[in-house]
């Protein structure tokens, strides 16, 4: 009896996904690079954008290549797109706060003492 070939045993596949791998990694370091250089200028907000730019691409490269989400089903693909959204909300909620805050100045108040207690008061039976 002659067994269909095992797709997973394919060398060629195999070589494919190793170069593939590879470029992946290339790629995040080279992302790697550019947030450290993009944080030690000075842009202002843009920093931020880059920053989370830089970030999105490096999280499309991880689940795209090493979670393998182009080739997964539903299931892992709408955990993925449910985990981005919650992210996404979150980060609005918290950019939303931030700017709805004023910074407004109080008037000063003088530090004043309290009177000390150095004795308690027991009740004697």
């Amino acid at each position: 009896m002659n067994a269909a070939p095992d797709p997973d045993r394919d060398p060629r596949r195999f070589a494919r996904a190793r170069r593939r791998a590879l470029w992946a990694w290339l790629a995040l370091l080279v992302l790697l690079l550019a947030s450290a250089g993009s944080a030690q200028l000075h842009w202002g907000g843009a920093n931020l954008v880059v920053s989370l730019l830089i970030a999105a691409v490096k999280i499309a490269i991880v689940g795209w290549v090493f979670m393998a989400l182009g080739e997964a089903h539903r299931l892992p693909r709408l955990a993925a797109a449910i985990g981005v959204a919650v992210l996404t909300v979150m980060v609005g909620l918290g950019a939303v706060d931030a700017l709805a805050r004023r910074d407004e100045a109080t008037r000063w108040q003088s530090p004043q003492a309290l009177p000390a207690r150095l004795t308690q008061t027991h009740a004697s039976s």
